[in-house]
């Protein structure tokens, strides 16, 4: 028999270029966010991601991040990342998990 205990999780709707100053702002904890959901490719809805990530790592966060979105947000979240810190992803101590969804 397997038990299975659900759990809260945190996503963001949405991660734009407001976003990370915000969310030092409010004074959240860098474990606190398990994924962040991507509505569409338009930069008002995801540049934040990098510097966001990049404050990750320099927090020390540990506990993998999932991105949810369209087709193809593995390589649109990887393109943004690269662009704005090349060479970055490698330094993360922590995985970024990836699931496309469907509307």
């Amino acid at each position: 028999r397997t038990q299975y205990q659900e759990k809260p999780v945190t996503v963001l709707l949405d991660c734009g270029y407001s976003v990370p100053p915000r969310f030092w702002q409010l004074g959240l904890d860098v474990e606190t966010l398990d994924g962040i959901w991507i509505s569409h490719f338009h930069a008002d809805h995801a540049f934040g991601v990098p510097p966001l990530l990049v404050r990750f790592w320099e927090e020390r966060r540990k506990k993998d991040l999932y991105f949810l979105g369209q087709k193809g947000i593995e390589s649109f979240v990887l393109k943004c990342l690269d662009l704005a810190y090349p060479n970055f992803l490698p330094r993360l101590e922590f995985s970024l998990r990836f699931v496309e969804v469907e509307p």
